[in-house]
């Protein structure tokens, strides 16, 4: 039996492993027939977390890049990319860095885990951006929602 979980929204299953997505996916085909279209929801735009990259190696965007394209095996310009995010603290040398990238380079480095950055091995992985309300911390709370729950409770 596959594992699935019922989400918020109807009309969309989740699948807890890619087997159970294979396995389901035929179910649903079978079931439902060529009326319908079953697919995977795609990112509009990809991303993903560096972890330990080196201060001096982020400080140039141009050079990050140009350092991932000759230490990884890249064509050189091969990578349209983008550092969005840059988070560590101030005493340590050490960054996490979000970058955005096309999907050629998205699936090569999840699939080589670890990206070769200056003298460092930074560990990657697939970046989802969950949006937190700040007031009430609850996930993608809309801002009219909440405006109105502000001036009805005054």
């Amino acid at each position: 039996m596959t594992e699935t979980m019922p989400l918020m929204r109807p009309n969309i299953m989740e699948a807890g492993k890619k087997n159970s997505y294979k396995i389901l996916k035929k179910k649903v085909a079978n079931d439902l027939g060529t009326k319908y279209v079953i697919q995977t929801p795609m990112k509009k735009k990809l991303k993903i977390k560096i972890f330990y990259v080196d201060k001096e190696d982020s400080e140039n965007e141009q050079k990050f890049w140009q350092k991932i394209e000759e230490q990884n095996g890249f064509r050189t310009d091969s990578i349209k990319g983008k550092i969005v995010h840059i988070s560590g603290n101030e005493r340590s040398q050490r960054l996490t860095i979000i970058v955005e990238v096309d999907a050629e380079t998205h699936k090569i480095m999840l699939e080589e885990e670890k990206v070769k950055i200056g003298w460092n091995r930074c560990k990657v992985q697939d970046y989802i951006g969950i949006l937190r309300c700040f007031k009430c911390s609850c996930y993608k709370r809309e801002l009219e929602k909440q405006r109105s729950k502000i001036n009805g409770s005054l």
